[in-house]
């Protein structure tokens, strides 16, 4: 090929002049709209990855945001400052509680309980075994009842005189023998509540006046004075 000045073109003029210069071109404007495509997308993740949250792990512990420093050290002071409250209760006062047994008169005893062994009577002139405890006392004189209960006899022996039997319950029952009743069967007493007066013992008169006490419990006769549980003196025997 010549030009029309009689020279020959030169390769490059050549080249742009052919159809490659057009192909390298448009080859050049794919590859520079590839890579600034590439660096867009690249820049879009990146803004992505900032705007969404991460979730925690299950291994970790969901943390509450504190709104700020001064509520974050009340919260502290609030948790470690509490203390329980105890209420205060005041006790009722108690009322003095009644003895389950009284001395049934005086607190001198003529003649002691005896048990299985025998003791002389003056009166019978034997030795017998004394089943009770005799409450020295005036011919007169109030007898009372040694526990709550309920009378269950009232009745007249030759040689006890007249005996009055109050059953306390649980087998326990007390007998009074030597007295006037005052009550009458079936009526329900209270500890230290009078139930007669003495009159006295028939087969105990030597002894002077007193009131014979004997208490059973479930049949068996019981030392009056260890049941009672009351101080008392004994008199001295001649």
């Amino acid at each position: 090929m010549r030009m029309s000045n009689g020279k020959r073109p030169t390769r490059f003029k050549r080249f742009l002049a052919g159809k490659g210069f057009y192909a390298a071109l448009g080859l050049c404007l794919l590859v520079i709209c590839g890579v600034a495509f590439a660096a867009f997308s690249d820049s879009i993740g990146i803004l992505k990855k900032k705007d969404t949250p991460t979730e925690p792990s299950k291994d970790q512990g969901v943390v509450e945001p504190v709104t700020s420093v001064r509520d974050a050290r009340t919260t502290a002071s609030t948790v470690t400052t509490t203390t329980p409250t105890t209420a205060k209760t005041t006790a009722a006062p108690v009322a003095d509680a009644k003895p389950l047994f009284v001395l049934p008169g005086s607190n001198e005893v003529a003649k002691a309980f005896s048990d299985k062994m025998p003791v002389y009577s003056a009166t019978m002139g034997d030795w017998r075994v004394h089943s009770g405890a005799d409450f020295a006392g005036n011919e007169g004189m109030t007898v009372k009842a040694v526990a709550d209960g309920t009378v269950r006899t009232v009745s007249e022996d030759p040689a006890l005189g007249e005996i009055i039997v109050i059953d306390h319950g649980n087998g326990v029952q007390s007998r009074y023998c030597g007295v006037t009743a005052s009550v009458k069967v079936g009526a329900a007493v209270k500890a230290a509540d009078a139930i007669g007066t003495l009159s006295g013992v028939p087969c105990e008169s030597a002894d002077g006046c007193h009131l014979h006490l004997e208490i059973t419990v479930n049949g068996t006769f019981a030392d009056p004075v260890k049941t009672i549980g009351r101080e008392v003196k004994y008199r001295e025997q001649k």
